[in-house]
């Protein structure tokens, strides 16, 4: 005898398929809604750098732009891969820098926003507060941000941070590190890793956790009802 249905049930087809088109609405709703943050948020930093609010350092960072590779040991101490990117940015201002910086900043957001619009809150935090004192550190998050794509890529963040001579290396280790409110510029970036870091972990458990699954239970059906499913000649 095929089992009754109980008073309120639903077919489980019908309840994924309302539970697909909510969260569909809702992850639909989010990105419409940061779209329209980003292109704010970049009006805004506009206004900030033609009002010429920059970080007080920033003329540091240009001037070891401008004399790579024979910039001094204080001089924007960061790894190639720092140099690579901003080397390729337009540079002959501090003005046009920073523009800049907020202008590639609006590509990467959406490649967040579209991957976890989640995680994307959390990178516009860090990204606001990173660009308003220390715009330099915006190409370090957007390396870190591939680690969502690809596993290992977040590692380029860090790499992109540290420096890669000894004398810079000892330079940081001997004086940077020391500096109270440094901690704040290294505390975003970590922030940031950290989020992308447990995200990559996470997707990477329940991946794992679906394939064990799937290997010790086969091809049981968790939903089905004791006895089977009969037809209506009563042959299973």
């Amino acid at each position: 005898m095929l089992a009754r249905q109980q008073d309120g049930d639903r077919p489980l087809e019908e309840t994924v398929a309302d539970t697909q088109t909510f969260e569909g609405s809702w992850n639909l709703i989010f990105r419409a809604s940061g779209i329209i943050g980003i292109a704010f948020l970049f009006y805004q930093r506009w206004v900030q750098v033609q009002s010429g609010l920059l970080a007080h350092d920033l003329s540091t960072d240009i001037a070891a732009l401008k004399a790579y590779p024979n910039q001094q040991v204080w001089q924007a101490p960061y790894g190639q891969l720092w140099y690579a990117l901003n080397l390729a940015i337009p540079h002959s201002t501090g003005l046009e820098w920073t523009l800049w910086i907020a202008l590639l900043d609006i590509p990467v957001s959406l490649l967040v926003l579209f991957k976890t619009w989640k995680l994307w809150l959390v990178y516009i935090a860090v990204s606001t507060l990173s660009f308003t004192s220390a715009p330099y550190n915006m190409p370090v998050l957007w390396l870190t941000s591939l680690g969502l794509f690809r596993r290992p890529s977040i590692l380029l963040g860090p790499l992109t941070k540290i420096p890669d001579t000894i004398p810079q290396l000892q330079y940081v280790l001997s004086w940077s590190v020391h500096q109270i409110g440094n901690w704040w510029y290294y505390g975003l970036l970590m922030v940031w890793f950290l989020s992308v870091l447990f995200y990559t972990l996470t997707i990477s458990i329940r991946h794992a956790t679906r394939r064990l699954r799937e290997r010790f239970l086969g091809g049981l059906n968790p939903h089905a009802r004791p006895g089977g499913n009969k037809t209506s000649n009563g042959i299973s």
